[in-house]
């Protein structure tokens, strides 16, 4: 029930950004794991601390990722990296979010003032220009997946059985203490 709860209440979030009008940011202090990364996909622009740390951990619990979210990311770091991204689990450092293209910009400093700073300037511009170029980037950036890529997702959605790798996960975690 409660995961249920979850999922119903990130694909909300997810649907909730996607509908902002106007650019949006994500600033990215520590660690942007599997649902922060979808969240982060939403943003137009993405900053990130130079200690932040990413990564998308759902192969290692046959975890469906939302089509959606794959399809974005491969838009956006390419195939290649998507597939390293997915396939091997690993989490990775800030350098190689940008690297990637992941993140559009890496801050060593104060990331909340370089936001506010970045903020306070796209808002000194005409919404109804901002609007448009958001529009025009979405519309020429967005594509929707693939007949075969959509089966292939639910598919895999409807014969998933992640959840008895998630109980070991949690009783491993209680053993520990």
């Amino acid at each position: 029930m409660c995961r249920k709860y979850l999922t119903w209440a990130l694909a909300g979030a997810v649907a909730a950004l996607e509908r902002i009008e106007v650019p949006v940011l994500a600033g990215i202090w520590g660690a942007c794991i599997g649902a922060g990364v979808q969240m982060a996909l939403c943003a137009d622009i993405r900053l990130a601390s130079t200690g932040a740390r990413f990564g998308i951990p759902a192969v290692q619990i046959g975890m469906p990722y939302p089509l959606a979210a794959v399809t974005r990311l491969v838009d956006l770091i390419g195939a290649g990296a998507a597939a390293h991204v997915f396939l091997t689990a690993e989490n990775f450092d800030a350098a190689t979010a940008l690297r990637r293209g992941l993140v559009d910009e890496l801050v060593e400093a104060d990331l909340a003032t370089r936001l506010d700073a970045l903020a306070r300037a796209m808002a000194g511009h005409l919404p109804p220009a901002a609007r448009a170029y958001k529009r025009m980037i979405k519309t020429l950036a967005s594509r929707p997946a693939s007949p075969a890529a959509a089966e292939i997702h639910r598919t895999f959605v409807a014969e998933a059985h992640f959840r008895p790798k998630l109980e070991e996960i949690a009783a491993k975690r209680r053993a520990k203490g």
